[in-house]
């Protein structure tokens, strides 16, 4: 895709926070439609939570066998009325095996994706999901983007990365109860790789009972808030400026102090 070739100094991104009905797609979709519908302003990536469409299923492979290329082809009609990229995760079946799958989805299809690495055992997921093996990194405009899915967020060596990304995009179904642990993984994911940060969540209640506050924030290379959505639904939007994150790289190179290999004892 030809835009998401452009080299952009600048990168606007709008994180859609809402509630999420459970397995219910025709709700979630005409949801995101009402906010999507008269949002015009001109942005190069728009996020989803994680499994947007239908929160976190406990029947996968179902859902991805019935609804997956319906939703993709939703998300690509997203990307073209608003010519910018999509960003979502959803259960998708390849090669007999269901992923958790983050897609990247733009106007003339389907940009990048990757498949959920950490699979949160508490809740079985290993048992419904098999897990991903690789680390992509996306780009877009020339932003080098690591991709995460929620239960990655707490694993460091994931994502240390200094250097080599300028922004880690992470969707989200974090609830409420450990909510305080999400906002302090954000900000040191984004401070230990001095990158920025987009952490999408949901709202509502799920199928299992547990809430979701939502708090979706989007984070500067020094952990610093630049937007949030706090505990409310709809759409926000921010800008974000690789130069700056550049310059402060140059005048603090804490990665080149980095000890990585140590000797056993």
């Amino acid at each position: 895709m030809s835009r998401s070739s452009e080299d952009r100094p600048e990168l606007t991104v709008a994180m859609v926070q809402v509630e999420v009905p459970h397995q219910s797609i025709a709700d979630n979709l005409l949801c995101y439609q009402t906010l999507l519908e008269p949002f015009d302003q001109a942005v190069d990536l728009i996020v989803l939570p994680e499994t947007f469409a239908t929160g976190f299923t406990a029947d996968p492979a179902a859902q991805a066998s019935a609804d997956s290329e319906m939703l993709l082809i939703w998300m690509q009609s997203q990307a073209r009325a608003h010519d910018c990229i999509m960003a979502g995760s959803l259960a998708c079946q390849d090669s007999g095996s269901v992923y958790n799958r983050l897609v990247l989805m733009g106007a003339d299809g389907l940009q990048g994706h990757y498949d959920k690495v950490h699979l949160f055992r508490p809740s079985d997921e290993h048992h419904r999901y098999q897990a991903g093996n690789t680390r992509p990194i996306l780009e877009l405009h020339g932003w080098r983007i690591l991709p995460m899915i929620c239960y990655d967020l707490r694993f460091p060596l994931y994502s240390t990365l200094t250097d080599q990304i300028d922004l880690i995009l992470l969707v989200a179904n974090w609830p409420e109860p450990r909510h305080d642990a999400f906002e302090a993984l954000a900000r040191a994911r984004a401070i230990e790789n001095q990158c920025y940060l987009i952490a999408v969540n949901r709202l509502g209640r799920d199928g299992g009972g547990w809430s979701y506050r939502g708090g979706s924030i989007v984070l500067d290379p020094l952990g610093k808030t630049l937007a949030a959505a706090a505990d409310c639904g709809g759409i926000t939007t921010t800008r974000l400026d690789r130069n700056e994150m550049i310059r402060f790289r140059n005048n603090y190179p804490f990665h080149a102090d980095a000890v990585t290999d140590f000797e056993d004892r």
